[in-house]
């Protein structure tokens, strides 16, 4: 075990425990919120900006930014609000400890999933190994499982169906 293991394993530790403690249905709309917030003010923030531009006086490079937020807030304040609510019930027919378990494995994944994520673009800027030597990689136990997560789900993506915008699509302000 070197300085990378221990650098790897306190937030997967840690997000495991949290996981654990909130349970997969918090978990769960905790992500679904993120992705759905992010989702909906990406395709639907120009009915936010519609409404802050006849109503409020918002300089228009503005205007993309503060819809973005205020749809991005409201959408995940409501979806995380329904997962409290499917909480409760779950807790109410006594899934409480079943819940708390796939709630600590699902903390453990996303941790995972999110550590991948940050080891893909590390590695992709590191060319020559300054980061993060090829000796510290070889000699970790969590490197190597923990790296290859997103290289074998990129592939998979599609990312023609998830519908993301392209960059040109974005009417991002010009900042002077």
């Amino acid at each position: 075990m070197n300085w990378l293991d221990i650098v790897l394993a306190i937030p997967l530790l840690w997000f495991t425990y949290k996981g654990f403690r909130h349970g997969f249905i918090i978990e769960l709309a905790s992500l679904a919120a993120l992705v759905l917030g992010v989702f909906v003010a990406l395709h639907f923030s120009f009915y936010a900006g519609d409404f802050l531009r006849e109503n409020f006086e918002i300089a228009d490079n503005y205007l993309y930014i503060i819809s973005f937020a205020i749809t991005f807030i409201i959408v995940a304040l409501v979806v995380y609000l329904v997962g409290k609510i499917i909480h409760k019930f779950v807790n109410i027919i006594a899934l409480g400890f079943l819940n708390r378990l796939a709630g600590g494995i699902f903390g453990l994944l996303k941790t995972a999933l999110i550590l991948s994520v940050i080891l893909y673009f590390i590695n992709g800027f590191d060319e020559g190994s300054n980061i993060l030597k090829a000796e510290v990689k070889e000699k970790s136990h969590l490197y190597e499982p923990i790296e290859s997560i997103v290289p074998m789900i990129i592939p998979r993506i599609d990312l023609d169906k998830i519908g993301l915008p392209d960059k040109e699509d974005l009417q991002l302000p010009e900042v002077v």
